[in-house]
């Protein structure tokens, strides 16, 4: 009987996990600006792969001055979210990774739910 409580259990927990949203945001900034106001919860995303160029030790002079640029309302909440999201191994930059020189659009929606959604800087798309 407990067995099957267990099983039971772990086939729900199982089927919650694989269920849950896994956002991906295109849009360091507007991402993270998106989960200090609450309509994004973090642990919704996936990951976002970000068009910043940003090493290891040069994170605190970048999330100072997106603190003040685009999170000035809530400063101190959203470094403390992109650090998380930094941490955590969240944020994906292609430009450090792959040396790539193109990044991710942001049009309509800078969050996607499959990477084959992104929309990149050195491809033509239609206007409509």
């Amino acid at each position: 009987m407990f067995s099957a409580i267990v099983l039971l259990f772990a086939a729900y927990l199982l089927g919650n996990l694989t269920t849950r949203p896994r956002l991906i945001g295109t849009s360091l900034s507007f991402c993270v600006k998106d989960i200090a106001r609450g309509k994004v919860g973090i642990g919704d995303v996936w990951k976002i792969v970000a068009g910043t160029y940003v090493t290891d030790g040069d994170w605190e002079e970048v999330l100072e001055s997106y603190a003040q640029i685009y999170w000035y309302d809530f400063p101190d909440e959203a470094v403390a979210i992109a650090r998380r999201l930094i941490t955590t191994g969240r944020i994906e930059q292609p430009r450090v990774i792959n040396g790539d020189t193109r990044h991710p659009l942001v049009f309509d929606d800078h969050w996607i739910t499959d990477e084959s959604q992104i929309r990149w800087s050195d491809e033509e798309y239609d206007e409509d």
